[in-house]
């Protein structure tokens, strides 16, 4: 009887131990290695290159594919991953986000007075099965522009400094490739290389605002006065580009002509310009990137006094036009007052209605609808615009129709909208629901 029990507790042992070895094969079994490579048909990899693995909402690996290896193997368990690939990153030039806290909209951010390494980016879907689905080859792609070279002859021989701005690009790019951050200027120094020329050769990475026109500005200084001239490029800055500016500057003629040249891979693109050397706007060294130079029509002209320059703000409004002691306000609140109506009239009762209860600090004043040129400065300006309105939930959004009153229109209805993010300053005809941003003057005390 005692060596049947015997038996009995060792089938029962034996058994047990069998289910136990069954388990963990079964656990090891769901744990799969996964290949990952990556590769450019543009370049070489940028490296290091950092690889987010997600499933659902979890970073449930963060891996670091290093310059000396080609691809990497991990074990993953069964299931449906998003795998997220971004090269030229490392963290003596990014601030990384935590992996137990990160999301797909984590920022990958610059380490402040450092410039941006050639970013690529990649993202697959993964799932990994028994049977299969196991490797994952990035194909990456730049996320970058290039600014390579900057050269402008014929500058005057008084001339001690000449600066270049370009308008807007991003500080930072997402784990899931979105650029990210408040938007910034792009400011060079150029250097002098003879008596009329000065040249600069950045060959910076800039991640550029793709959706938006750029502003490419010239700052030149004789050390007592500083003008500036800005053209709203007709094209927007685009990853895996290189931007050249050629500007010569023609004392004799009084004109200020520059080509933006952009080369991408497989197409080249060039556009070119003429200001006049008249139509400057004089700045202080301390704002030279305030306000712009359109044409005859520059709503900008006039330099500052009292410290009130065009870009400021005064009494809550952002000051789009200066002359003498003379502001032209932009209100940082928006109205929905027109219609389709085709008389001036009616639309000026429009505006009067809706803005007839809205003052601003000293007083009511009269608001009035931009006009062409000041719509032109908005149209340029408006992300500067936008940080500069940060008090109010009003903002400029790109895709939408803003109204103007254009002087040069060939109709008796001089009430017009234009489009932002379009490809260049047009108008159209007025619609139901175009949204006012009005405007109005004020005289300061002046110096």
């Amino acid at each position: 009887m005692k060596n049947y029990l015997y038996s009995v507790i060792a089938i029962l042992l034996l058994a047990i131990s069998c289910n136990q070895d069954h388990a963990t094969l079964e656990e090891a079994q769901n744990d799969y290695p996964v290949v990952f490579s990556v590769r450019t048909s543009t370049a070489q990899v940028s490296s290091p290159v950092l690889i987010y693995v997600f499933k659902g909402d979890v970073c449930v690996k963060s891996l670091l594919l290093s310059p000396d290896r080609e691809q990497m193997t991990v074990s993953l368990e069964k299931g449906v991953y998003d795998v997220y690939a971004i090269g030229g990153i490392d963290d003596q030039v990014y601030t990384l986000p935590i992996q137990s806290s990160m999301t797909r909209e984590s920022p990958i951010s610059l380490i402040s007075g450092i410039e941006h390494h050639e970013l690529m980016h990649d993202y697959q879907s993964l799932s990994v099965t028994k049977d299969g689905g196991r490797t994952v080859a990035f194909s990456m792609k730049r996320k970058v522009g290039f600014v390579s070279n900057i050269e402008i002859s014929g500058i005057p021989a008084t001339a001690t400094s000449v600066k270049v701005s370009i308008s807007s690009f991003y500080p930072a790019i997402t784990v899931d490739g979105n650029p990210a951050g408040d938007l910034q200027d792009y400011v060079v120094e150029l250097t002098k290389q003879d008596d009329k020329k000065w040249s600069a050769t950045p060959n910076v990475a800039l991640i550029p605002n793709t959706s938006a026109n750029p502003a490419i500005t010239f700052i030149i200084s004789d050390g007592n006065v500083t003008k500036k001239y800005t053209y709203a490029a007709q094209k927007a800055f685009s990853v895996n580009a290189e931007n050249a500016i050629k500007a010569t500057y023609n004392v004799a003629s009084y004109n200020f002509t520059f080509s933006f040249t952009i080369i991408p891979l497989d197409e080249k693109n060039e556009q070119d310009i003429t200001i006049n050397e008249d139509e400057g706007e004089e700045v202080t060294e301390d704002n030279p990137e305030s306000g712009t130079g359109t044409g005859t029509d520059d709503p900008t002209s006039g330099s500052g006094s009292n410290g009130i320059d065009v870009g400021s703000i005064y009494k809550t409004c952002y000051v789009i036009a200066k002359s003498g002691n003379k502001l032209t306000l932009l209100a940082p609140k928006k109205f929905t007052c027109f219609a389709t109506i085709d008389t001036d009239y009616s639309q000026e009762v429009l505006i009067k209605n809706a803005t007839k209860d809205y003052s601003i600090e000293g007083g009511s004043v009269s608001w009035r609808a931009m006009h062409r040129a000041e719509a032109e400065y908005v149209y340029a300006h408006y992300l500067e615009i936008n940080n500069a309105f940060s008090e109010t939930d009003d903002k400029f959004i790109e895709g939408s129709s803003y109204a103007f009153y254009d002087e040069n229109a060939a109709s008796t209805n001089h009430y017009k909208r234009f489009k932002l993010g379009s490809a260049e300053f047009t108008s159209f005809d007025i619609i139901d629901g175009t949204i006012l941003f009005p405007v109005t003057e004020v005289t300061i005390d002046s110096e």
